[in-house]
């Protein structure tokens, strides 16, 4: 997947979340997008085929979006690759977490409470902010070093 989204490391922004209606409001995920962008991290923005003009409104001009261009062998590649991997989407999560990936977690009052085996800062996709979703990246990263 390096092809599609560049080397080293970033910040995965994977806005889908399944189930229509779940997914995180366009505006607060583009600013989610743009908000560790703007502390200066390289940010990758995720999804299916039938997501991309989801995830392009979400990256714009900030991120690399390589979603509906990787193929269903290699989908750990991009987080496996990750900082940290934000998204509301419980597959995503589970998945980043499987790759060993920090996940911040957009989840729902009464939703799935983390996904299993590493760090996670949870956040309301109703009520976090962008500076939020920037200050958990900073959290998992810090709990990294």
């Amino acid at each position: 997947t390096a092809r599609l989204t560049g080397n080293g490391p970033c910040v995965v922004v994977h806005p889908g979340a399944g189930p229509p209606g779940r997914a995180w409001d366009p505006d607060r995920c583009a600013a989610a997008v743009t908000a560790p962008a703007d502390a200066g991290h390289r940010v990758v923005v995720t999804g299916g085929p039938e997501e991309t003009a989801q995830t392009g409104d979400a990256g714009g001009n900030t991120a690399v979006d390589p979603s509906g261009r990787t193929d269903p062998r290699r989908p750990a590649g991009v987080p496996r690759a990750a900082d940290a991997v934000v998204t509301g989407a419980p597959g995503p999560a589970h998945l980043a977490a499987a790759t060993g990936a920090p996940v911040v977690p957009l989840v729902p009052p009464g939703g799935p409470r983390r996904p299993h085996g590493e760090p996670s800062v949870l956040l309301d996709p109703d009520a976090g902010t962008a500076q939020d979703v920037a200050r958990a990246v900073h959290r998992l990263l810090d709990g990294r070093t």
